[in-house]
Parts: structure tokens; C-alpha cells; sequence
């Protein structure tokens, strides 16, 4: 699988969660749940399969949901984790929607990708190397 399909995945994994996530958020008279304040960074799915090595944090105030983010992480054929997404082996980060409740941040692992690719991978997002 290439590096934009790889891209592509990870987006459809973060669009099916954000999708279910809004479920949470709104409540029956459509304001946002002022409660609804988690904290994402501890929610993510690895996806480790037909030569892929992604994960995606959810690092977005919004993903109160562990429910919301699994189903979309097993939508993906993905393993869900209430851990961040490992360190070790790391060549760069892809960051969408950065500052919102719905920033996450997809991570790309050696030797599977290079930094270059990486990026490459990142044009509508904020990529950082390592």
C-alpha cells in the first residue's frame, strides 16, 4: 500500500471517529456538552498491516468517546489503544486540525516510511520530522 493510500486510511479512520464523536459532543438541544472537555491524548489507533505502520493519537479535547474512537479504529481493520501511540522507530507526525477538538495526529514508523515520505504523505496537515 502506498503512502498516500496510507494517508487516506488514516484520515477515513479519523473522519469515521469524528464523525460518531459529534454524537457526544451535541447535546439533545444541539449545544456543544459544556462536560464533553476530555482529553484525547490518550486514545489511539495502530494500523500495522499490508506493509503499513501508522498510528493515530487523538489528541483533541473532543474525543470523550473511547467507544466512538474504537468503532472507527475497527472500522479501519485498526487496534484501538486508551495508550498514546508508541515512540520508538518514529520518523515524522502529521497533525490536522491542530488546535481544535478534533486535532489528532497521524504517526508514521521505520523502515516501512522514510521522513521524506512522510511528509509527503502530510499536504493538509502540519508535518514534524522524528
Amino acid at each position: 500500500m502506498g503512502l498516500k493510500m496510507t494517508a487516506l486510511r488514516a484520515l477515513w479512520v479519523s473522519g469515521a471517529v469524528v464523525g460518531g464523536m459529534s454524537a457526544a459532543l451535541v447535546g439533545c438541544n444541539g449545544d456543544t456538552d459544556p462536560a464533553a472537555t476530555g482529553s484525547g491524548s490518550n486514545l489511539s489507533c495502530a494500523i500495522v498491516s499490508s506493509g503499513v505502520d501508522t498510528c493515530v493519537d487523538y489528541t483533541g479535547t473532543g474525543y470523550v468517546s473511547a467507544a466512538s474512537v474504537q468503532s472507527g479504529c475497527e472500522q479501519a481493520f485498526g487496534e484501538f489503544s486508551e495508550a498514546p501511540c508508541r515512540t520508538d522507530g518514529r520518523v515524522g507526525t502529521c497533525t490536522y486540525n491542530a488546535g481544535l477538538a478534533t486535532e489528532f495526529q497521524t504517526r508514521y514508523y521505520g523502515p516501512t516510511h522514510t521522513t521524506g515520505g512522510a511528509e509527503a504523505a502530510c499536504p493538509a496537515g502540519e508535518f514534524t520530522a522524528g
